[in-house]
């Protein structure tokens, strides 16, 4: 395992702001935690930094990118009083008091739908229809070490998968974007090692930004239904009709990305498929959570507003 630079770059400053809570707001602490107290990091050194980190506590998979888990694991150590202030980084402006901060600040209605609806297909299986429990996802399933894959169509032991690599092509002896497959040939035709060209390049490199960028969302859309719920004049109907819209943006996400995979599959097998199945899932999402969400406050106004009367009892 090693850092991969240009996803440090890239991720650790996004991480900053979108992790629970950002852990931005404790940069001198978190500093201090990698040993570069008192400096001022690079993107480079930061991630190196995080990378040591990672591995002197056993943590899984690393990589030098501070994401959700990561933080998870260090924040308890990062709950420190630091003497001085943080010197400025040139790549990470300051992180206010709460991500929600600029929730706060929105003045029209609150809704969770946008940023979860364009999240869920990072935490969700898109299923692809005819092809025996292959789902379109984001991560490997049962691999070990890190997979230089970022998607895949794969089944839940994923020992059938469809999956796009960046590497050496040994079918075309030069490195490249191609496609990685294993029982999945008589469902897509595509042969192991086959080329995807620009599209597929372009594909891959949003599917690995993607899948880190999407549960940051899930997240934010979480943290902006909670600020709803707690700032709404009726608490528990506004948490009535959250929970059903989340549950029906699943569901929405799982039978509309159904029906995108299916289109995209008749258009280009592989790419057309991922495409069409995040595409629907999006989509999907959204719409199940905004229905959901009308489905649980109508729920909630019945049982309310509904009194039931004891029948008289009927003696023998």
């Amino acid at each position: 395992m090693s850092v991969d630079y240009d996803d440090a770059r890239s991720l650790n400053p996004f991480f900053a702001r979108n992790t629970s809570p950002p852990w931005g707001q404790r940069l001198g602490a978190v500093l201090t935690v990698l040993g570069l107290g008192g400096t001022s990091p690079s993107l480079d050194v930061f991630a190196d930094a995080v990378y040591d980190w990672e591995t002197a506590n056993a943590l899984p998979n690393p990589n030098g990118i501070l994401d959700q888990n990561a933080w998870a694991a260090m924040e308890p150590a990062s709950r420190i009083c630091v003497e001085h202030p943080p010197i400025p980084l040139s790549w990470l402006a300051p992180v206010g008091d709460s991500v929600l901060d600029a929730i706060d600040a929105v003045e029209v209605p609150m809704s969770g739908a946008i940023p979860l609806g364009a999240g869920l297909p990072s935490v969700v299986r898109i299923p692809v229809p005819g092809s025996g429990n292959l789902a379109i996802e984001f991560f490997p399933r049962n691999f070990k070490g890190k997979s230089t894959s970022t998607l895949f169509i794969q089944n839940m032991k994923g020992n059938k998968t469809l999956r796009l690599d960046y590497g050496f092509n040994k079918t075309t002896g030069t490195v490249d974007y191609h496609w990685n497959q294993k029982g999945t040939h008589a469902k897509f035709g595509i042969a192991d090692h086959t080329t995807v060209g620009k599209a597929g390049q372009i594909i891959y490199k949003g599917a690995k930004y993607f899948r880190y960028a999407g549960r940051a969302l899930v997240v934010l859309g979480a943290a902006i239904d909670v600020v709803h719920v707690v700032q709404s004049s009726n608490p528990l109907r506004t948490a009535t009709a959250k929970v059903t819209a989340w549950a029906l943006a699943a569901a929405g996400c799982k039978s509309v990305g159904y029906l995108g995979a299916a289109g995209g599959t008749a258009i280009q097998p592989g790419l057309g498929t991922a495409a069409g199945g995040v595409a629907g899932c999006i989509v999907g999402g959204i719409g199940g959570y905004y229905g959901g969400e009308r489905v649980g406050e109508v729920v909630y106004d019945w049982a309310e507003g509904t009194i039931f009367t004891q029948l008289d009892r009927i003696v023998p």
